[in-house]
């Protein structure tokens, strides 16, 4: 019967995504969203920003002053 089974285990392997979404900021505006894989690391995600289309143009001839990025979260150029 059942009521003598009992409950399911909880895994939380099966509870992560495959793909995040990660808002690409310049100056602190975000300026797109993009779908990464959730174990890329900083250096990876900000190479795929710069080569994001929108973002690839609105860089063009601006000097970068820093570059932040958080894991999951973002990506945030600062420019001049």
């Amino acid at each position: 019967m059942i009521t003598g089974q009992s409950w399911p285990e909880f895994d939380p392997d099966k509870c992560k995504d495959d793909l995040v979404e990660i808002a690409i900021q310049i100056n602190g505006k975000i300026r797109a969203r993009m779908d990464v894989q959730s174990v890329a690391t900083s250096e990876q995600l900000i190479e795929l920003a710069k080569s994001h289309g929108e973002i690839a143009a609105m860089l063009a001839g601006k000097t970068i002053i820093k570059e932040i990025c958080v894991p999951g979260k973002l990506c945030n150029f600062v420019v001049k």
